[in-house]
């Protein structure tokens, strides 16, 4: 018994110095960056340390060594959002691109989100174990709980989309003068910024519907149908997000949040969670068709059913793109 006691009063002890040790650590760790780091937040991102570094790598002269930099040996700039771009369109597309993500980065109340999304994500896959053993406990069939992990994916999808896509036009607020001023056509400008939106969107989408998919247990038939579903619905929010962005803007708002949660947000979102489920129900027959290829498809249903998928998108696309473009087209430079 003594021997017991003995060990239990040292793993506490070892269990309270260890807390202590690391409390330590972490005040000194405090205490030596957090004045740096909270002068830094406030500024543009600095890429001057990667330059010099990426300069002594390859050997080359620095000013601030005292060397005399000979011409045409200049140590290159370190841009790497512009050389991820170079995979994108030339001409306006890119530099809006380019312009969008820089100034992402350079928030930090818009890049330290992207945290709690990547979080967001990983609960929901965490927690959606849960439903596999729901239909494994026959309380409900594999088909709904299939058309339910869409629903969901096309719900988180369009929450995301209002976040960040929705404000991206009102977030040029008093230098909105300057893009209509410059040769740059409303449809353009909203085409660019739908262009810097849809790979995120897309990732998401597709990630939490396959995902889901393969926590069910599905065949790959419909995973691959999933994967459809999901393009369509990142295209249709994505859309919507960007048009009635530009068609009910607030350019006077402090910051992103605060454009997603106004009164075009709330509409926004009402639309665009009304498109995403619009396209779960209409995907219902078909997947119903994939699960079960015993059954005999009725061809009509099954076309209007596939008709009405992209119909749907067809619309979320084109008419708020369209609403945008004459609203900006209003606006005087």
């Amino acid at each position: 018994a003594t021997g017991v006691d003995a060990g239990w009063l040292l793993r506490l002890a070892a269990l309270w110095t260890g807390a202590g040790a690391a409390w330590t650590l972490a005040s000194l760790l405090f205490r030596r960056v957090y004045a740096v780091a909270f002068s830094r937040s406030g500024e543009g991102r600095n890429v001057a340390a990667l330059a010099r570094l990426w300069a002594r790598l390859r050997g080359r002269p620095l000013p601030s060594e005292g060397r005399i930099r000979s011409p045409g040996r200049r140590a290159p700039a370190l841009d790497w959002i512009r050389g991820l771009a170079r995979f994108t369109p030339a001409g306006a597309y890119r530099e809006m691109l380019i312009k969008d993500a820089k100034l992402l980065l350079r928030d930090a109340s818009q890049w330290s989100q992207l945290i709690l999304l990547l979080a967001l994500v990983f609960v929901y896959l965490y927690n959606f174990r849960h439903f596999r053993q729901i239909g494994e406990a026959g309380l409900v069939g594999g088909l709904p709980l299939y058309l339910v992990g869409l629903a969901l994916a096309g719900f988180v999808t369009t929450a995301v989309s209002v976040r960040f896509a929705f404000p991206l036009v009102s977030q040029e607020g008093r230098v909105l003068w300057l893009l209509l001023s410059a040769p740059l056509r409303p449809r353009q400008l909203l085409a660019s910024k739908l262009v810097a939106t849809l790979p995120p969107l897309l990732i998401v989408a597709e990630a939490l519907s396959i995902v889901s998919a393969l926590i069910l247990g599905v065949p790959a038939r419909l995973v691959l149908f999933s994967a459809g579903v999901a393009a369509l619905t990142a295209v249709s929010v994505g859309s919507l997000s960007v048009g009635l962005g530009a068609f009910l803007p607030d350019y006077r708002a402090e910051s992103a949040a605060k454009v997603a949660a106004s009164f075009g947000g709330l509409v926004c979102m009402s639309v665009a969670l009304v498109t995403a489920l619009t396209l779960v129900a209409l995907s219902f027959y078909p997947a119903y068709l994939l699960n079960s290829l015993a059954v005999r498809p009725r061809a009509l249903l099954l076309g209007g059913c596939l008709a009405g998928m992209l119909l749907t998108t067809a619309l979320a696309v084109l008419v708020p793109l369209r609403l945008g473009e004459r609203a900006l087209a209003k606006l005087e430079p």
